[in-house]
């Protein structure tokens, strides 16, 4: 872990940030962890219902992409803007040139971000009805096993 975080502090000077974010949203909606969200997912493969959630997990996964591809442009151009603008409008993130003084960037980073947003609120209900009526099934089977 320590390592993942040194080299993620050499690829942006926002890391801190990052880091905090991502903190802040595992307290929010995994305060277990990484290892109770593997739990979950096995008591749902250990009854043979995983199947039924990859195209949600795809989804949200995609959809998260999005986001952090827009919000991340949004920080690096505002933390190039702030730390190197003797160093020219222009920077790199993800492979792509981004202009700090242009509009376009601006407004495609946030178009990404609102994109992201949009659709990864729609995936999110689907995942979740999906989810429920996943655990409703396995709690069923289980009512049907303890009667056997």
């Amino acid at each position: 872990m320590v390592v993942a975080l040194v080299l993620f502090s050499e690829l942006t000077k926002a890391w801190l940030l990052y880091l905090g974010l991502i903190f802040l949203f595992m307290v929010m909606y995994a305060p277990g962890g990484l290892a109770s969200l593997i739990m979950m997912n096995l008591r749902v493969a250990a009854f043979g219902k995983l199947r039924r959630l990859w195209a949600s997990y795809l989804a949200l996964a995609g959809t998260a992409l999005t986001m952090l591809a827009g919000g991340g442009a949004l920080v690096e151009m505002i933390y190039h803007t702030q730390l190197n603008e003797a160093l020219g409008p222009e920077l790199q993130f993800i492979g792509v040139t981004l202009n700090s003084q242009g509009i376009d960037a601006w407004f495609g980073a946030s178009f990404l971000l609102l994109v992201g947003i949009g659709l990864f609120e729609v995936a999110r209900r689907q995942f979740s009805f999906e989810w429920d009526e996943t655990q409703e099934e396995i709690e069923k089977e289980i009512k049907r096993r303890e009667l056997l």
